[in-house]
């Protein structure tokens, strides 16, 4: 029901508008009726109506002079005035005034009646709009917890631009006040063990009361707090200090943690702890800090804290140097050995121009690597077994190799066993493709509309790759194959059928009969009838 005032100051005319129509076959009601501006002013800030009908000329404050005040009050009321003259100086102060309709007197009920619907629809957009947005906001606010985790862990990785972070600060509500910024990362130790023995529940609930130990124990020496599970095994904690004195109480936070932790699930953790930065910026910084700060578990033990500062000047600080392993990873799906070998060059280039290479870090890379190629074949479905044989046992092997040269050349050795291999499977891969979209363009020649965008979709691959998929394997374009498997079926119809050129051309998936003509005389050496005739020719002799 919408709500409607009425305001004129003749009581003929603010009779005849409360009964001009039947107001409640419109869903509407009369709420309130003034004879004058000032006693409307009041009514209307009471009623607050949806619809004002008023006249313009009144005594104390005229129409238009109303509709200000009351768009400033009541911005989503429509005023609709009432006038006695057809003046342009009305009109467009009306506009102005934000008026919706102008009526002028004699009132015409039907001209009456259309304004109202108009007023009406227009609400009635109004509401549809106020509850989309009421909606979106809604489903923003259930969605902010998952665009923050977004955000850090964009900002995190290096992705965002500084203007980028700003905007999504401002968006997400949160206000960073902090003198300094830093990032704690917190992995279990043994988290290959663990996974393995408990529960998906049990760990997910050790995650959960892992956080929830640290905000408690972190928060009161934080001006800033925000923890979240970034990867398996990775909890981090982004926070913000006044000044480096609060992180003696910070680290003496996470030891409680830790102790609280091994003693409820006998479990232990160890946290690398990222250097301090005044920009929010140089979170990304902080954050690869606490990666390279954990890698020197492998000399610091278990169940420790390790800042990067206290590393970052000592013997082992080749550490800094880090594998492209994503990049490797890339290679190896993508079978590109060029890029693969490049990266592998680069890695031992960087470790033989280093003056202290530790032993142990070189271990810890090579099985790294190691473990990826096995990603990969495991990703192509191919058996281990077959390519590094059934007793392979890399942390043995890497282990009985004394120097760089011998580990390289063992390494380069698995490498080309693996790609070899991971090369004929994906060729296999793109053969598959290829045949599929040879059937599909041998069952469906005859649809005009039949294109490499068509054939890409049904065989769940996109229009580039499997262009150059098909070019490389068949050493034609698709275009070239869907055009002679046409000719092929076009000769096919002259030679058993009385079908005219044009019938066939439309059969075979021309639909241009000129066209049709002219590649198949490109392609056999004569017109479609010149064939005809040929033929017919050579089966009467």
């Amino acid at each position: 029901m919408f709500d409607v005032m009425i305001v004129d100051d003749e009581p003929i005319i603010l009779d005849k508008l409360q009964s001009i129509i039947d107001w409640e076959k419109y869903d509407c009601r009369i709420v309130a009726v003034a004879d004058n501006s000032t006693a409307a002013m009041k009514l209307a800030l009471n009623t607050k109506p949806q619809i004002i009908f008023s006249d313009i000329c009144m005594p104390l404050m005229n129409g238009i002079d109303l509709a200000e005040v009351l768009r400033k009050e009541l911005p989503r009321s429509l005023m609709i005035l009432i006038s006695g003259y057809d003046d342009f100086n009305y009109a467009q102060q009306a506009i102005e005034a934000g008026v919706f309709r102008y009526l002028l007197k004699p009132i015409n009920t039907a001209k009456f009646i259309e304004t109202l619907q108009e007023a009406l629809q227009h609400l009635s957009l109004l509401d549809q709009e106020l509850k989309e947005k009421e909606s979106l906001k809604a489903k923003i606010k259930d969605s902010l917890p998952r665009l923050k985790e977004k955000f850090f862990t964009d900002l995190i990785s290096g992705e965002l631009s500084n203007k980028t972070i700003e905007q999504q600060l401002n968006f997400l509500g949160l206000n960073l006040s902090s003198s300094l910024y830093g990032v704690l990362n917190v992995h279990p130790d043994d988290y290959g063990v663990l996974t393995n023995s408990l529960p998906e529940a049990e760990l997910q609930l050790y995650q959960a009361h892992l956080l929830s130990l640290l905000e408690n124990a972190l928060m009161n020496h934080t001006s800033f707090w925000y923890g979240f599970q970034n990867r398996p095994g990775e909890t981090l904690v982004i926070f913000g200090v006044e000044s480096t004195e609060s992180i003696e109480g910070f680290i003496q936070g996470i030891q409680l943690v830790q102790a609280r932790i091994e003693e409820m699930y006998n479990i232990t953790f160890s946290a690398g702890l990222g250097r301090l930065y005044t920009g929010f910026e140089s979170i990304n910084i902080s954050y690869r800090e606490t990666l390279l700060a954990l890698d020197f578990k492998l000399w610091a033990g278990k169940n420790v804290i390790i800042p990067y500062q206290d590393i970052e000047n000592t013997q082992s600080g080749h550490l800094v140097f880090q594998p492209d392993y994503d990049g490797f990873s890339s290679a190896l799906r993508e079978g590109n050995q060029d890029k693969a070998f490049g990266l592998v060059e680069q890695i031992f280039a960087s470790y033989k121009s280093q003056e202290y290479t530790s032993k142990s870090f070189l271990h810890l890379t090579m099985l790294g690597m190691v473990n990826l190629i096995i990603r990969s074949l495991l990703e192509f479905n191919i058996a281990i077994e077959a390519i590094l044989g059934p007793a392979f046992d890399p942390f043995q092997e890497i282990d009985a190799l004394e120097t760089l040269s011998d580990l390289e050349a063992w390494f380069k050795e698995i490498l080309i066993k693996a790609m070899d291999e991971i090369s004929r499977h994906k060729q296999d891969i793109s053969r598959n493709f290829v045949a599929k979209a040879k059937s599909y363009m041998d069952l469906n020649y005859a649809d005009p509309s039949l294109n490499l965008a068509k054939v890409a979709e049904n065989v769940f691959v996109s229009s580039c790759y499997l262009s150059r998929l098909f070019k490389e394997i068949t050493g034609k374009t698709m275009i070239e194959y869907l055009t002679k498997t046409r000719i092929r079926a076009a000769k096919n119809l002259l030679k058993k059928t009385s079908a005219k050129v044009y019938e066939i051309a439309e059969q075979v998936g021309f639909s241009d009969y000129h066209y049709f003509g002219i590649v198949f005389k490109k392609i056999t050496g004569l017109t479609p009838l010149e064939y005809r005739d040929k033929v017919q020719f050579d089966n009467f002799i």
